[in-house]
């Protein structure tokens, strides 16, 4: 009796572990990806290693190092010798392809997103997401595969016209310091988005002292523009227009109102209030005299920067405008408001009054500041707008890793403007006339309700020596105007 129950008992545990198997089975093949198989799951994703280099994907990788040259870069910095020599000496196998791959991965990121990665030190702060390195890699084994890796990589350069200009130029010039110039200003187009600067947009480059309302891709206003001392440079940036303040207010930063010796009952214009931290707040009123004028066109960003008004009109007639303390000053920005705002009417009736108003822009408009030196002539060549803020040799000399030339007092005045500054005009351009245009600017303008040093003079030429510690770009918290 014993022994039967014992088998009978063995016989239910072979049926039930059987029945187990077989649900474990059918589970497993209706959830392959299931937590209980993580090993499986987790080896199917796995990054297969690219596949072995043949001897003419590597004639295609040198093919494309030697394209380097004209884009600006050097071949040199992409193994080029190396790879010379495994063809020569046939050492084909894991280290040549380690080499190959390391050139391509690191020669598809130059052309995709630009060589030099500070971009802080030359001002840039249009925020750009780099390429992902796994993305360009297994486009770049794709590419090769195919055998079409040349082509891929120009798909990775920007195609817009200024950049195929540059590189012309730069093909048809021997000149060493025109070169160098011609390089920094490719590099600067490999930063930029390659759908920067698409759609409607309040659009400057800061060489040229204007601001430019876009739409549709075509030029239909112009403006005479004031940028950032070259002690106090205005940044590149991009950000979309969100409002237009009339009659603004500002907050005057600290350290001039430690200069100033602004105290409450000094003057009627400022309003006085302290801090949590114990610090003293002073706010200018808005009016006539206001730092910022009647207007100001708000597109948000980290540092601070804005398009404004100006009491210091007369400004606009220099030509050298690197006047303000970061911000963008506007002639006529009146009118460029009066196009940016959804409703005109609130705006010119805010404007007839004193109280600050706050007005909405219009959708799907961007403020771009940008930074280029040699522009389109619109005759198949490149025009010379100049170079305020001496950033060309700098950035020339990041890209081969050497030390930026010393620049003197008087190749600084050289430097800063182009022999003959090209004003871009168009039949809506809001021009001085052309005798006030040459006019250096006058003496600034003394405000007798101001306290001694005058805050106001913010809006007048500025000593480009003057000490100044307000914040700066590249520092913690934004920049004041």
């Amino acid at each position: 009796m014993a022994g039967g129950s014992t088998r009978k008992h063995a016989i239910v545990v072979l049926i039930l572990a059987t029945l187990a198997g077989a649900g474990l089975y059918l589970f497993f093949r209706s959830h392959p990806s299931s937590s209980l198989v993580p090993e499986v799951a987790r080896v199917s994703k796995l990054p297969q290693p690219p596949p072995p280099w043949t001897p003419t994907q590597i004639q295609d990788l040198l093919s494309v190092v030697a394209s380097t040259e004209a884009e600006g870069l050097r071949p040199a910095d992409y193994k080029l010798e190396a790879l010379e020599q495994g063809i020569t000496q046939r050492q084909f196998g894991p280290r040549l392809d380690a080499l190959a791959e390391e050139a391509l991965a690191s020669l598809a990121h130059d052309f995709a997103a630009g060589r030099v990665r500070n971009r802080h030190r030359f001002n840039w702060y249009i925020d750009y997401q780099r390429p992902d390195p796994a993305q360009l890699g297994a486009q770049a084994t794709a590419a090769r595969t195919r055998g079409d890796l040349r082509s891929w990589v120009a798909g990775l350069l920007p195609t817009d016209s200024a950049y195929k200009a540059l590189r012309d130029a730069l093909a048809s010039t021997q000149d060493g310091g025109r070169r160098d110039r011609i390089k920094a200003n490719l590099e600067r187009w490999r930063w930029l988005p390659r759908d920067f600067g698409h759609g409607d947009q309040l659009y400057i480059n800061l060489p040229t002292y204007r601001v430019d309302l876009i739409r549709a891709g075509e030029r239909v206003e112009s403006y005479k523009a004031v940028i950032g001392a070259t002690d106090m440079p205005t940044p590149v940036l991009s950000a979309p227009v969100r409002q237009v303040i009339a009659n603004p207010d500002w907050i005057v930063p600290a350290s001039i109102v430690r200069k100033s010796k602004l105290r409450p009952g000094s003057s009627s214009r400022y309003t006085f209030s302290t801090r949590p931290d114990g610090t003293l707040r002073v706010r200018q009123k808005p009016g006539p005299g206001n730092a910022l004028g009647k207007l100001k066109i708000e597109f948000p960003n980290k540092l601070a920067i804005y398009f404004h008004d100006t009491p210091s009109r007369s400004l606009f007639g220099a030509t050298d405008r690197t006047f303000s303390h970061g911000c963008v000053r506007v002639q006529n920005i009146e009118d460029l408001a009066g196009q940016v705002v959804s409703n005109p009417e609130r705006l010119f009736k805010a404007l007839a009054g004193t109280n600050t108003r706050s007005l909405s822009a219009r959708p799907n408009l961007r403020a771009n500041v940008v930074y280029l030196t040699l522009v389109p002539d619109g005759a198949g060549g490149l025009s010379d707008v100049g170079d305020p803020y001496l950033l060309d040799e700098k950035l020339a000399a990041a890209l081969v890793g050497r030390k930026p030339k010393p620049v003197t007092l008087s190749q600084k005045a050289e430097k800063a403007a182009p022999p003959k500054p090209r004003e871009i005009r168009s039949a809506a351009s809001h021009e001085l006339p052309a005798s006030e245009s040459v006019t250096p600017p006058p003496a600034p303008e003394a405000s007798p309700a101001a306290p001694t040093p005058d805050v106001n003079d913010l809006s007048a030429p500025r000593k480009k020596d003057s000490a100044n510690d307000s914040t700066k770009v590249g520092e913690t918290g934004p920049r004041q105007e």
